[in-house]
């Protein structure tokens, strides 16, 4: 059964406050939403706690109480990239991480396929957590089995960093007073799914975060934890709590699929090329640089950023006891277009390289770029670019046409036909059109099939070194009237090598408006991975390769 972990940092961007500030911590500290007296109150620290203050006061109303309260705000783009800093921490231990969108601080991690690097999964989980320590932050992370079960059970790893959890006015999240620190246990290990789920029934809903008046709803039916709250039934919960509480439902009573999605990793920003000679004409080492660019461009706009600044460096010396020249572009504004990018750097080349002396040659290339959100516009322009210049293929074809003859560039097309040689056709190409493909989630095998089919050795039972068929003494009878079933004794001379297994047959007959054909097909697989087409001819009473397949 697959492992499952969830990585939970309470109240995240109280963390980054205290982090800029660390003299508040001994203080009552919270994180509001704006720094004037008529902001909310987002997150409060323990000691914010024991002076009764809750999320979703007002500042002036939480100062009037507790005079020593020390408050600032966080920005999103904060929060963001400390999210990405942790990500990539985590990701050193497990390439499948996954941050939560409604929440941020919680990360599920897929925990499977580690034992091979690690003693243990407990030994993977205090490493973890050590490594998220190392970089600042408080952390507490549970490894199971299941998604919500992971979560729920690290929201009580924290104790008093997930209680009077509750929404603030503004309703953009959820909020909490967080004791960090306090809880001496970081790491939880469920050996069985069992474990997990009676320790999840335990857990109590305050601890979920979950909207306060459907909190408080449950608690005056009775209804206080994750045990009860299943034992509820499903159709009343959506009718009197409304979706939400239905899909919560649904996570708890493990019905709903949640699977992990893990975030890619980042895209690459920076390529280099060692040169197999040194290089002295500006021209080659341009195109270089759009090479290695378009790479680059590719990459980033599969994550929807572009290049704001591009960086190249020049070595000319791969012992590094030369100074590189070092050639810095930036855009009007970010960019996906290569052609943009690539007449800056010509400029800019021309320039440099105009100061070096004679004869200075460039033996390795590196592309930097520094990237920025992209624009939908840049987005939709650089996928609709087409990377092939179909007219120059046309001017292509044409010449290929002039020195070989009108019908030397043709392709398939389909016809209806009975054998399988006649349900294709090849036709002139007249023209280019640009690729239309479509994602297919498991890529199809494909026949190469043959203009001609291929006769094979006539004698198929003597046993030399051209023969295609060797069957057993018991095989033997069979063959002589038919395919038969050979394997483990075909053999296909000296070309694939001894077929190891057989499907089949598949027949094809009929044609009697032409001629009398019965075919019976068989796909052979030899001992060096190839998979052979094949047929038996009854009438003619010999084997023939059609194809294969790739």
């Amino acid at each position: 059964m697959d492992r499952r972990a969830c990585a939970d940092l309470p109240a995240l961007a109280l963390q980054l406050l205290l982090a800029t500030h660390p003299g508040w911590r001994a203080l009552p500290a919270a994180v509001v939403d704006a720094d004037e007296p008529t902001g909310t109150l987002l997150w409060v620290n323990a000691a914010a706690s024991r002076a009764r203050l809750r999320p979703g006061m007002r500042y002036a109303s939480a100062l009037a109480l507790e005079g020593r309260l020390r408050a600032g705000t966080v920005a999103p783009t904060t929060i963001a990239a400390a999210v990405t800093d942790i990500t990539t921490v985590l990701r050193s231990h497990t390439p499948h991480v996954e941050p939560s969108r409604e929440d941020p601080g919680v990360f599920w991690l897929d925990a499977s396929g580690l034992e091979s690097l690690y003693t243990s999964v407990e030994a993977w989980a205090h490493a973890v957590a050590r490594a998220v320590r190392a970089h600042g932050f408080e952390a507490h992370l549970v490894v199971g089995f299941t998604r919500f079960g992971t979560y729920a059970l690290a929201r009580t790893l924290g104790g008093d960093a997930h209680r009077d959890r509750g929404r603030a006015a503004t309703g953009s999240g959820t909020r909490a007073s967080c004791g960090i620190g306090r809880s001496p246990r970081r790491v939880l290990l469920c050996e069985s799914a069992e474990e997990e789920r009676r320790l999840v029934r335990e857990v109590v809903l305050d601890h979920l975060g979950i909207d306060p008046k459907l909190r408080d709803a449950l608690s005056r039916l009775g209804v206080h934890t994750i045990g009860d709250f299943t034992r509820l039934p499903a159709q009343g919960i959506r009718r009197r709590f409304g979706e939400e509480a239905s899909h919560l439902h649904r996570r708890a009573r493990g019905e709903a699929w949640d699977p992990l999605v893990p975030l890619p990793p980042a895209p690459p920003r920076k390529c280099s090329l060692l040169l197999d000679d040194p290089v002295f004409d500006t021209g080659i080492v341009l195109f270089v640089v759009r090479r290695l660019l378009a790479e680059l461009l590719r990459s980033l706009a599969a994550c929807e950023q572009a290049v704001r600044t591009v960086t190249v460096t020049l070595h000319r010396s791969l012992r590094r006891d030369t100074p590189p020249v070092v050639l810095r572009v930036s855009a009007a504004e970010p960019t996906l277009d290569e052609a943009v990018l690539a007449d800056l750097v010509r400029l800019r080349l021309e320039t440099e390289l105009r100061r070096e002396p004679a004869g200075a040659s460039i033996v390795e290339v590196e592309v930097e770029v520094e990237a920025a959100a992209a624009g939908h516009e840049q987005l939709r322009l650089f996928h609709e670019r087409t990377q092939r210049d179909l007219a120059a293929g046309g001017r292509a074809i044409a010449r290929l046409r002039a020195e070989l003859g009108e019908g030397s560039v043709v392709r398939a097309v389909l016809r209806q036909g009975h054998l399988p040689e006649a349900n294709y056709a090849w036709e002139p190409i007249d023209k280019l059109v640009a690729p239309s493909p479509r994602l297919v989630l498991l890529k199809p095998l494909v026949r190469r099939v043959y203009e001609r089919a291929i006769a094979l050795p006539p004698k198929p039972f003597r046993e030399r070194d051209d023969c295609w068929i060797a069957p057993t003494a018991g095989d033997q009878g069979r063959h002589q009237g038919g395919s038969g079933n050979a394997h483990g004794r075909i053999v296909s001379g000296n070309a694939h090598g001894r077929v190891e297994h057989m499907t089949g047959p598949y027949i094809v007959s009929g044609g009697w408006w032409n001629r009398e054909v019965h075919r019976e097909y068989h796909y052979a697989r030899t001992e060096d991975g190839e998979i052979l087409w094949v047929y038996y001819d009854r009438r003619r009473r010999r084997w023939y390769l059609m194809g294969k397949v790739e």
